[in-house]
């Protein structure tokens, strides 16, 4: 839904503030709160969703930031893996305090 409201409703010079926005803050931010929630679970597919948000955070990079190189500067540039740790980092950290919000409250049986 982003992808598409970044190359339909903005102009050149507005998409990459919106881009930066969404990237650098909405995506790491919604990694970790829905990982707080998924990691009080005991599912081993939880940290399959770390993997799926760092790809998450790259695909959104390079489709967003696409837009803006064959727009402003007319050349396509490749994508870049470090990306991936922008959306890996935030959904670790989301998992492990899942984990001990689980840990805490199977042992004192309630919340720390």
């Amino acid at each position: 839904m982003y992808i598409l409201f970044a190359w339909s409703r903005t102009h050149p010079g507005q998409i990459i503030e919106v881009s930066l926005f969404i990237l650098y803050l909405v995506l790491p931010a919604s990694a970790f709160i829905i990982l707080v929630v998924y990691g009080q679970s005991d599912h081993r597919a939880i940290y399959l969703l770390t993997l799926f948000f760092g790809m998450m955070e790259l695909l959104g990079c390079y489709l967003s930031f696409i837009h803006v190189s064959l727009t402003d500067i007319e050349k396509i540039l490749a994508p870049s893996s470090e990306i991936v740790l922008y959306g890996v980092f935030p959904s670790l950290l989301g998992i492990m305090i899942g984990q001990y919000i689980r840990t805490a409250t199977r042992c004192s049986g309630s919340f720390l």
